[in-house]
């Protein structure tokens, strides 16, 4: 009789792990969806607003006149924020996500598409607008392949924190080789080390100190900043 009893419930409790783990795989696959999805979602607004971007900047070449770069700049300003919001879910969704790597990675390629285009942007707006703001590409791979990755995004992370919209900090994965504009910059700029920076078409390849950096930046500013009056 009790080993009868113990039979079940030996049985009972298997049957309840079994079910406790398809539950949570179910929760886990419905969970991981909605993130694609928000992330999608993020993506294509980030193409809409894109779009709007380009309509308005050839407005203002058309017109060869600088009256409307408030629109311009308060949109991109805007696209900019966008960006922020979808490059910190992108990064918690690396750390986090278990399934669906391959979709991850479209997702991950739109986003850079919408970066590089935003990139783009910035140097007509810079150059139209009159906008006193530096670009810096940052190449970095996984951190197998780059010790000094991690300390370099550290670095960048503190020193756009610093500057906050007057320094642009565009991160391009080179292991992300289905977007073929990674390799396009890759062989442009010569970039076969890693981290390696691109700060206004000037190249740094390897791990830059936080006070190269900040010469380097400071140096391009066409009106002397706060920050680097503070630094100097």
């Amino acid at each position: 009789m009790n080993r009868g009893i113990s039979k079940g419930k030996y049985l009972l409790a298997a049957f309840i792990t079994v079910a406790i783990f398809l539950l949570g795989m179910l929760l886990g696959l419905v969970i991981e969806g909605k993130r694609v999805g928000y992330m999608q979602s993020f993506a294509d607004q980030q193409k809409l607003e894109y779009g709007s971007l380009q309509l308005q900047y050839q407005y203002i070449t058309e017109l060869g006149q600088e009256k409307n770069c408030p629109a311009v700049l308060a949109t991109f300003e805007k696209y900019m924020g966008t960006l922020v919001k979808a490059q910190n879910r992108l990064e918690e969704y690396e750390k986090d996500a278990k399934l669906d790597r391959n979709e991850f990675r479209l997702i991950k390629q739109d986003y850079t598409q919408a970066e590089l285009n935003f990139w783009l942007l910035s140097k007509k707006v810079k150059e139209i607008c009159k906008k006193d703001v530096v670009g810096v590409l940052y190449f970095y791979s996984a951190d197998t392949l780059c010790a000094d990755c991690e300390k370099q995004s550290f670095v960048l992370s503190y020193l756009k924190q610093k500057f906050n919209d007057k320094l642009l900090v565009f991160a391009i994965d080179e292991t992300l080789d289905i977007e073929p504009m990674v390799n396009i910059l890759k062989e442009t700029y010569n970039i076969t080390k890693y981290p390696s920076l691109v700060i206004e078409d000037k190249v740094f390849s390897g791990f830059v100190e936080n006070d190269a950096i900040l010469k380097e930046i400071c140096s391009l500013y066409s009106e002397p900043t706060e920050e680097c009056k503070i630094t100097s």
